[in-house]
């Protein structure tokens, strides 16, 4: 899975914190393209400001959403095919 976004208050460290995890997100969907994995993109799923409990951890709604979408995952991806889908 990618890494989510934070939600830091001052509006320069917000985008200073995207910026830096731009490159990670892109090394994890990068290889998981090129396996042929299954992805989630948690920059997706977690996309509302009550998905997180501070700054950087999700909350109780933020971590049932990362799990329905472990779940969607699981069960709606055809691992034998080696192709990469995008789950959210």
């Amino acid at each position: 899975s990618t890494i989510y976004f934070p939600r830091m208050e001052d509006a320069l460290v917000q985008r200073l914190a995207c910026a830096a995890l731009a490159t990670f997100n892109d090394v994890i969907t990068r290889a998981a393209f090129e396996a042929g994995l299954p992805l989630i993109d948690l920059r997706l799923v977690c996309n509302e400001d009550s998905d997180y409990a501070n700054p950087i951890e999700p909350s109780e709604a933020g971590g049932a959403k990362i799990a329905r979408a472990i779940v969607r995952l699981v069960s709606g991806h055809d691992f034998t095919q080696r192709r990469t889908q995008v789950f959210v």
